[in-house]
C-alpha cells in the first residue's frame, strides 16, 4: 500500500514527472495510464483499481524511474524517491504480494459493487457475499489465478529481473493468513444472513437460488411447490 500510494503521489505532485512518464509510454508503445489513488470512500475498490493500474503502467514506470535515477540535473529528492521506488518495483516478494492482493480483493471489490447498488435485495447479498467466500476459500489453500502465473518464473515480471530470494512456503503462508482474516471478517460482517431467521428467510427471492426440476428448469410452478 504504501508504494501505490508512494507512486501516485509521486506523479500526481509533479507535472514534470507526470509528462516524462508519458514519453516512457510512448518509448514503449504502450497506452498511457497513471497511478491511481488507492484510498477513497470506496476503498476495495480503489485499490483494486490502483493495482490494476500498477501493472498496466509497470514497465513505463520503471523506465521512467531508472531515467530520474541516472539523470544528473533531477532533483536531489526527487532521485532518492524514486530510487527507493525502483528498489520495491523489482523485488519478487513485493510483486507475489501486489498480485496475492489483486486475486482476493477482486471477490471482495464484487460484494462491495452489489452492497452500493441501490437496487440490490437482500436476496442478491446472499449470492455475492457466498460466491466471494466460496472464491477466498480456495484461495486458503492454493493460489489464485494470478499469483499462480507470477510464481511460474518469480525472478522476472515483465521483462525486469527481480531481487530477493522468495521463499514460496513462507509466502504461501502469508496467503492463507491473509485470505483467513478475510473470510473471517466477511463471516463475521454478514453473519446475520445466516444466523437471524428472518433475514437468512429472503434467500429464496432470488430465482437463482431455487432448486430446479432436471427435465423442467423453466417451470416456476413446480418451484413454487417446492417452498409454499
Amino acid at each position: 500500500m504504501v508504494l501505490l500510494m508512494g507512486l501516485y503521489y509521486f506523479y500526481k505532485n509533479s507535472p514534470k514527472q507526470r509528462s516524462n512518464l508519458c514519453l516512457s509510454f510512448d518509448a514503449l508503445a504502450q497506452k498511457k495510464v497513471v497511478p491511481t489513488r488507492v484510498g477513497g470512500t470506496r476503498w476495495v475498490g480503489h485499490v483494486v483499481l490502483a493495482i490494476e493500474t500498477f501493472f498496466k503502467a509497470y514497465q513505463a514506470i520503471v523506465s521512467h524511474l531508472g531515467d530520474v535515477v541516472q539523470q544528473m540535473n533531477s532533483p536531489k529528492e526527487a532521485q532518492n524517491k524514486a530510487r527507493g521506488y525502483l528498489r520495491l518495483l523489482k523485488r519478487a516478494d513485493v510483486i507475489a504480494f501486489i498480485h496475492l492482493l489483486l486475486d482476493v480483493l477482486r471477490p471482495v471489490r464484487n460484494l462491495s459493487l452489489t452492497l452500493q447498488n441501490r437496487k440490490t435485495t437482500l436476496a442478491d447479498v446472499h449470492n455475492k457475499a457466498d460466491v466471494a467466500t466460496a472464491v477466498l476459500q480456495q484461495y486458503q489453500t492454493s493460489d489464485g489465478p494470478l499469483l499462480s502465473k507470477f510464481l511460474e518464473d518469480k525472478s522476472c515480471y515483465k521483462g525486469e529481473s527481480l531481487t530477493g530470494n522468495l521463499n514460496v512456503e513462507s509466502f504461501r503462508k502469508t496467503r492463507t493468513s491473509l485470505v483467513s482474516s478475510l473470510v473471517e471478517a466477511i463471516a463475521k460482517r454478514y453473519g446475520d444472513l445466516k444466523n437471524n431467521k428472518t433475514v437468512a428467510s429472503t434467500h429464496i427471492a432470488n430465482l437463482e437460488n431455487w432448486p430446479l426440476y432436471p427435465d423442467q428448469q423453466d417451470d416456476i410452478e413446480g418451484n413454487c411447490c417446492m417452498f409454499f
